[in-house]
């Protein structure tokens, strides 16, 4: 009995640490690449499946651009994404307005407008841990999906700095 108790104490004191690996090991950061507009679609469709209802969207300098192309599929996105309880706060570049108000109409959706010379020609989204930039000036799309705690609350920051001061 004596013995079984001595080994209690040392799994006690070794606990700890195994939980604090095994944690360590379950959230790993990571990135992901992906190609062309099969690749920007995989990317939103994970985005659907990894949202759960009540979970918001940050997203950050829509050019008018990229919904010229993708305005057909991104109005069925946010169907499926209201459907899905999911809000999403988004900040379009300024000369995206016609696209904004559109938008606008949309439950869950909040928008707002960035000032020009605070546009980029690519946009961030962020979600839960996750960062994901998009570029489409090079014609095909190319995203950046980036799964870190760390930058993903920077990002929030930044995101919630930029949302006060963007217009309505």
């Amino acid at each position: 009995e004596q013995e079984l108790l001595n080994r209690k104490k040392e799994l006690t004191k070794i606990l700890p640490v195994l939980r604090s690996q095994y944690n360590a090991q379950q959230y790993r950061s990571s990135a992901e690449i992906y190609e062309g507009i099969k690749g920007f679609k995989t990317l939103y469709e994970w985005m659907l499946r990894e949202l759960k209802p009540g979970d918001t969207l940050e997203v950050l300098g829509v050019p008018k651009k990229a919904n010229d192309v993708f305005e057909g599929y991104i109005l069925d996105w946010n169907a499926r994404r209201i459907g899905q309880s999911i809000k999403m706060n988004i900040i379009y570049n300024h000369d995206n307005r016609q696209y904004g108000k559109l938008r606008e109409k949309m439950k869950l959706t909040f928008v707002r407008y960035i000032k020009q010379e605070f546009e980029t020609p690519a946009w961030i989204v962020i979600l839960k841990d996750y960062v994901v930039t998009i570029n489409i000036q090079g014609g095909s799309p190319i995203c950046f999906l980036i799964k870190n705690k760390n930058v993903s609350d920077s990002y929030k920051k930044y995101f919630g700095i930029i949302w006060k001061q963007a217009e309505k």
